[in-house]
C-alpha cells in the first residue's frame, strides 16, 4: 500500500524519482519499519546514495531489504519499482549463486571488490550476459554489528564485449595475413629476421617455416645472398624509400637444387607507430611462367627473322607499264600457288583479305608520294588458308610516273600468331594481377575495419559514459576512468602496429632519455587493481636511465609484468622481482648484438609462477604463439613478440629461462650508452 505522509524525515529529502518513491512507500509493511525509526547509519547511507549520481543500493537487515537511487534504475530494468523494499535475495534470485557468497563475507565484516564480474541477469524478461564492476561494503548499526551492506556499482558490459571483439579481431588479422592471396612476409631489424610469413611466401622461398621463421632471411636462404637483394633491403631500411622490381631473377631452392625464379616484388619500409623503421614488408609474385612464355615467343621471332635473312623471302619485280611480273619460287609458296600456275599482278591484288584491302590501298597511296612501300596484311590462299605477309617495296619513277615496283614479301604468320599468344598471355596475366591487387585491397580494408571498429565503439561509449557521469566522479573513479582511456589508447597503438603488415612500416624515429624506474612505477600504478586482486607483490630495484623510446619501453614492461601476474600459481600469490646489473660486452657469450657498446644493462624480471619448459623459451617470442589454451589463460600471443621487437629496436637482446612450476626469468640486455 502507498500512503502520502504529511512530512518525511529530512534524510529522505531530494533524491529525484527514487526519493519520491521512498517517501511515498508504506515502510511499516517491510522489515525496516517506519523511516523515523531507522538506525542512524542506515539513514546516513540512504541520504548518501539518494544524492549521488553513481549507481548505488543498500541491502539492510537479515532480509536484505533493498533501497536504491535513480542511477540504479537502468540496472534494475523491469524489476523497478517492485525491487524497492524487496529482499535482495528474492529480487535477484537468478544471480544469487554468484552474489550470495559475497554478501556472506560482508556480513562477516569484510569488504569485497569485483572487477568485470559476469552475471546472467533477467531484468528485461529474458536472461542476458552482463558484466559489472562493484564493491560491497559493510554498514554498521548502532550496536557495532553489521546491519547491512552498501554497494556502488557500474555496468561494464559494453566495455567487456568491446574487448572481446578486439581479441576476435586480432585473431581475424592473423588469419587474414596468413590467408592473403599474395606472398607476404615481415623482415625485422638490420639482419632482416623473418618475423612472419604466409604459406605463399614459404612456397616462393622453397623452404618451410622451421628453417626460416625467426632467422635472418639470408641465413635461411644463402642461395639468394650476393644477388644485390641485401643491399636493396638495407637501402629501403635506411632511407625509407620503397623499392619495386619486375621480373627480377633470383636463385631459390627448387626440387633439391637451385633454380632461377623470376619475381615481381615490392619492399616497403615497415614502421613503428612513431614512424621509425624497424623492418621491411615484402610482397612478391612468382612470374617465372610469364617470363618463360614471353622468351619462347621472342626466341621464335628471332628464329623467324633469321630464316628470312637466309633467303626465305619472296621477291618480285612488277612492270607497271606492261603488267608483267618477275618473281621467285618462294613468292609462289607464300601465296600458295602451284608450280604449274603463274603469278600475275591481279592474283597478288585479289589475294588480299577483303578487310585488309584498305590497308594495302593506303600504303600504295603513301608510297606513290614517298617511293617506299610497306604494309602488313592478311592474304587468302587458294585453299582458303589465311596467312599474314609483310610486304616491302620501292617504286621506280620515270618522268614522275611509276613504271615499276620491286620488293620482297615475308610470311609472318607464325610471328603474328606468336604475338597474339603473347598478347593473350599478357592480357590473362594482367587480369590475374588485377584480381590479386583487388583482393589485396579488400584484405587491407577488411583488416583495418575489423580492428578499428571495436576500438571506435569503446571510445564512443566511454565518451558517452564520461559525459553522463564524469562531473560527479570522485578522485578514485576519475583515476579508474583515466586508466580505461589510457588502456584504450595503448590498444589503438597496438592495432596500428599490427595493421602495418599491409599498409605501413615500423620503427623508432628518435631516442630520448627515459627513466626506467618511472616507467615501471607508471605501469604498476595502472596495474594496481590487478595486483591487489591477485594478492601479488612487485619489487623493483633502482633502475637506470637510458636513451630510448618511452612508449615502447612502457609497453615492454607492461607485457612482461602482465604475463608474470597472469601465469601465477593458483595456491600462491604472485611474487615478481625486477633486478638490474651492469655487464661488460666481453662477458656476453652466444649473443649477437647490433650495437658495439662496451657495457650493457642486464634487466631481469623473475616471478614464481607456473613456468614453462625451457625448450619453449625461444618459441614464446614468436608472433601469435601460445603455450596454453585460451580457455586456461586469456591472451592473443602478441605480447612477447612486441617485447622482443622493442628490445631489438633498442639494439638489445632478450631471452627467457624457466622450468615448469619454478617460475620464469626474462633477461634483457640494453646498451648502457645508446646513441641515437
Amino acid at each position: 500500500m502507498i500512503i502520502q505522509e504529511a512530512q518525511s524525515p529530512a534524510f529522505l529529502n531530494n533524491g529525484g524519482l527514487m526519493g519520491e518513491l521512498i517517501r511515498q512507500k508504506d515502510w511499516s509493511s517491510t522489515p525496516l519499519g517506519l523511516p523515523e525509526a531507522w538506525p542512524q547509519s542506515l539513514r546516513t547511507t540512504v541520504n548518501l546514495l539518494l544524492n549521488s549520481k553513481f549507481p548505488m543500493f543498500v541491502w539492510w537487515g537479515e532480509e536484505l531489504t533493498t533501497i536504491y537511487n535513480d542511477a540504479y534504475i537502468i540496472i534494475a530494468g523491469e524489476k523497478h519499482p517492485d525491487l524497492l523494499g524487496k529482499s535482495g535475495k528474492k529480487g535477484w534470485f537468478e544471480i544469487w549463486d554468484d552474489l550470495g557468497p559475497l554478501v556472506d563475507r560482508v556480513f562477516q565484516g569484510t569488504s569485497t571488490w569485483s572487477d568485470d564480474q559476469v552475471l546472467y541477469m533477467n531484468r528485461h524478461g529474458y536472461v542476458e550476459e552482463t558484466y559489472f564492476t562493484f564493491s560491497y561494503s559493510p554498514v554498521m548499526d548502532e550496536s557495532g554489528k553489521v546491519g547491512g551492506l552498501f554497494c556502488a556499482c557500474i555496468e561494464t558490459t559494453e566495455k567487456v564485449m568491446a574487448n572481446r571483439k578486439i581479441i576476435e579481431s586480432e585473431c581475424n588479422l592473423r588469419n587474414t595475413i596468413l590467408q592473403s592471396p599474395v606472398a607476404m612476409s615481415i623482415l625485422k631489424g638490420p639482419s632482416f629476421m623473418v618475423e612472419i610469413a604466409n604459406d605463399r611466401m614459404y612456397e616462393l622461398w622453397g623452404r618451410g617455416a622451421e628453417k626460416l621463421l625467426h632467422r635472418p632471411i639470408f641465413e635461411g636462404l644463402p642461395e639468394a645472398r650476393h644477388q644485390g637483394l641485401e643491399e636493396i633491403l638495407l637501402q629501403v631500411y635506411k632511407t625509407g624509400e620503397k623499392f619495386v622490381a619486375n621480373e627480377r631473377p633470383v636463385p631459390l631452392p627448387r626440387k633439391g637444387g637451385v633454380d632461377t625464379v623470376y619475381l615481381n616484388f615490392v619492399y616497403e619500409p615497415f614502421r613503428e607507430g612513431d614512424g621509425s623503421i624497424s623492418g621491411i614488408l615484402a610482397v612478391a609474385t612468382d612470374v617465372t611462367e610469364q617470363v618463360m612464355a614471353r622468351r619462347k615467343v621472342e626466341e621464335s621471332e628471332a628464329r623467324t627473322r633469321l630464316a628470312a635473312a637466309a633467303a626465305h623471302l619472296g621477291t618480285y619485280d612488277i612492270d607497271l607499264v606492261h603488267q608483267e611480273i618477275i618473281y621467285s619460287s618462294r613468292l609462289k609458296e607464300i601465296f600458295g600457288i602451284e608450280d604449274e600456275n603463274a603469278i600475275t599482278h591481279r592474283v597478288l591484288i585479289e589475294g588480299v583479305h577483303p578487310d585488309d584491302i584498305n590497308i594495302r590501298a593506303k600504303a600504295h597511296e603513301l608510297a606513290l608520294k614517298t617511293g617506299e612501300l610497306f604494309y602488313e596484311a592478311r592474304i587468302i590462299l587458294p585453299d582458303n588458308t589465311l596467312r599474314w605477309i609483310r610486304l616491302n617495296g620501292k617504286y621506280i619513277f620515270e618522268k614522275e610516273q611509276p613504271v615499276s615496283l620491286v620488293g620482297t614479301v615475308m610470311d609472318i604468320t607464325s610471328e603474328r600468331k606468336a604475338a597474339e599468344i603473347l598478347e593473350q598471355k599478357i592480357e590473362e596475366r594482367t587480369k590475374e594481377l588485377t584480381q590479386l591487387n583487388e583482393q589485396l585491397k579488400q584484405f587491407t580494408y577488411a583488416a583495418s575495419h575489423d580492428l578499428q571498429e571495436p576500438l571506435r565503439k569503446i571510445t564512443y561509449f566511454m565518451d558517452r559514459l564520461m559525459a553522463k557521469i564524469g562531473p560527479n566522479l570522485d578522485e578514485e573513479d576519475k583515476r579508474i576512468t583515466e586508466r580505461i582511456s589510457k588502456t584504450t589508447e595503448r590498444m589503438r597503438v597496438l592495432i596500428d602496429d599490427l595493421l602495418a603488415y599491409s599498409n605501413t612500416s615500423l620503427g623508432i624515429t628518435g631516442f630520448q632519455e627515459v627513466d626506467l624506474s618511472a616507467v615501471v612505477q607508471d605501469v604498476l600504478d595502472d596495474m594496481e587493481a590487478t595486483i591487489i586482486e591477485n594478492g601479488a607483490s612487485v619489487v623493483y630495484e633502482d633502475l637506470p636511465r637510458i636513451n630510448g623510446d618511452a612508449r615502447q619501453l612502457r609497453q615492454m614492461f607492461q607485457n612482461l609484468l602482465s604475463n608474470a601476474l597472469k601465469y601465477h600459481k593458483m595456491d600462491e600469490g604472485s611474487r615478481v622481482h625486477i633486478g638490474v646489473s651492469v655487464v661488460k660486452s666481453t662477458e656476453i657469450q652466444n649473443v649477437q648484438l647490433d650495437n658495439s657498446n662496451d657495457s650493457f644493462y642486464k634487466i631481469q624480471i623473475a616471478d614464481n609462477g607456473i613456468g614453462f619448459k625451457n625448450e619453449d623459451a625461444s618459441r614464446i617470442f614468436q608472433l601469435f604463439q601460445r603455450l596454453h589454451g585460451r580457455s586456461e589463460y586469456a591472451g592473443t600471443g602478441v605480447g612477447l613478440a612486441i617485447v622482443q621487437k622493442v628490445v631489438e629496436n633498442h639494439k638489445g637482446h632478450i631471452w627467457a629461462e624457466s622450468e615448469p612450476g619454478k617460475g620464469a626469468r626474462f633477461n634483457i640486455l640494453l646498451p648502457a650508452s645508446l646513441v641515437e
